[in-house]
């Protein structure tokens, strides 16, 4: 799915002539977008829109602290995880995707050869939600290599309209600062030195 993504966005038919953005097939632009979403669920620790933490406090508000919720809000994440693969619609994943599908534009991101590379971390796919940055850069994080980055912010272009930019080292380690501050325990890199890659 990668690779495919990949592909079809460097040799995609520009838009407009000096534009970045570049036209992909459907199939390849829902697939990665399915990736994403995967990806997101995949672990019990996923909490993209704050949805488990609602539920968690609701449960703890009712009953308090327990290692029945903790069971309770596995259920919950395997529910996810059966409508994802089993189910057609409903669920955290058909839905946001259908949102996503509709309101967001794809962004793939190429750091330069001289630039830093991507790192990744074990929550792979996030949401970013800040409400401080001077510039708006919500949306979803998904390093897809060393050397690609996608984010899905909204847009209206289409889904199958995917932006395509380059981006240097400045870019790259702002995006790895991201990152590392999204991470659980541990990242991964290229580089031994994280320090060198934010």
């Amino acid at each position: 799915i990668k690779n495919t993504f990949i592909h079809e966005v460097k040799n995609g038919i520009p838009v407009a002539l000096d534009q970045s953005e570049r036209l992909i097939s459907e199939k390849a632009a829902t697939d990665m977008l399915s990736f994403f979403f995967m990806m997101l669920c995949r672990s019990p620790n996923f909490d993209a829109m704050g949805i488990y933490t609602w539920i968690n406090n609701i449960l703890v508000s009712a009953f308090g602290i327990s290692n029945e919720i903790d069971e309770m809000m596995e259920a919950v994440w395997f529910t996810e995880l059966y409508r994802m693969f089993f189910k057609e619609k409903g669920g955290f994943f058909h839905t946001v995707f259908s949102q996503a599908f509709s309101n967001c534009q794809l962004i793939l991101f190429e750091a330069y050869s001289n630039a830093e590379m991507f790192i990744t971390s074990d929550s792979p796919a996030f949401q970013n939600d800040c409400k401080v940055l001077r510039e708006n850069e919500n949306g979803f994080i998904f390093p897809l290599s060393p050397k690609y980055l996608l984010f899905i912010a909204k847009g209206n272009g289409g889904i199958s309209t995917v932006d395509y930019r380059y981006a240097n080292r400045d870019t790259v380690r702002h995006f790895n600062r991201i990152i590392k501050n999204n991470s659980h325990d541990s990242v991964v890199g290229i580089n031994k030195q994280l320090s060198e890659m934010i």
